[in-house]
């Protein structure tokens, strides 16, 4: 998949590190796919782990009960939306659990939360992906 469908393959492994997070399988075809794009560079590299980490969130399960900030919450919001792949849908759940542990600063998190509800469909009793 990773080889055709770039856009799909960080969804695909961020699935499979939270399915089998010890697979040394997986492990090499991480190091393999975030070394493949340019640019190379350290800072680069691990932004792409970062987005890793960020996907395998949206499976659940991985999600500290630590708060988060307002924009950590956004930018795993559009990670959501942006990366949805029906295939390997993320779970609605941690969708929603990061936006209980968001610790903005006045009412950002609230307004954010409530907007992510009505988008996805949060609060319903079969939470959907988007669109």
């Amino acid at each position: 998949m990773c080889r055709r469908r770039a856009r799909e393959c960080l969804v695909a492994l961020a699935w499979w590190q939270h399915e089998a997070p010890e697979s040394p399988r997986l492990q090499e075809m991480v190091a393999k796919v975030i070394r493949k794009e340019p640019p190379r560079t350290p800072a680069a590299l691990a932004a792409r782990r970062k987005m890793l980490a960020r996907a395998r969130s949206l499976f659940g399960g991985s999600l500290a009960d630590e708060p988060i900030s307002f924009e950590e919450a956004s930018l795993l919001t559009s990670l959501y939306e942006e990366r949805y792949y029906a295939a390997l849908p993320f779970d609605p759940e941690a969708l929603q659990s990061l936006w209980s542990r968001c610790a903005g600063p006045g009412t950002r998190c609230e307004s954010g939360r409530r907007e992510s509800e009505k988008r996805f469909g949060l609060n319903r009793p079969q939470a959907r992906g988007p669109g």
